[in-house]
């Protein structure tokens, strides 16, 4: 995945972490969420993708973390107009 740069986050952004997801969907057992800074935006990520994977983000609303809702959001966003969450946890293209 290509470096976005500074700046808000974007759908593409998010589009790029779920295909790198789908990609790799099969050999994974554990996601590990980390941006430059380390708070806001890793924990937006992971909350989504939990929620997307897990059916429950609520560690990631729960000290110590500080989501960033528009991250979240915009990943979830992207996932349910572009992807659908079928009953075995992965991610299947529509």
């Amino acid at each position: 995945m290509k470096k976005s740069g500074v700046g808000l986050f974007k759908p593409q952004q998010a589009k790029q972490i779920l295909e790198l997801i789908e990609k790799h969907k099969d050999k994974l057992e554990l996601i590990v969420c980390q941006c430059e800074g380390g708070i806001s935006r890793s924990s937006g990520t992971a909350g989504a993708l939990s929620k997307i994977l897990n059916g429950d983000d609520t560690v990631f609303f729960k000290a110590p973390y500080s989501p960033n809702r528009l991250v979240y959001r915009i990943i979830l966003s992207v996932y349910y107009g572009i992807y659908h969450n079928n009953n075995e946890r992965s991610l299947t293209c529509r």
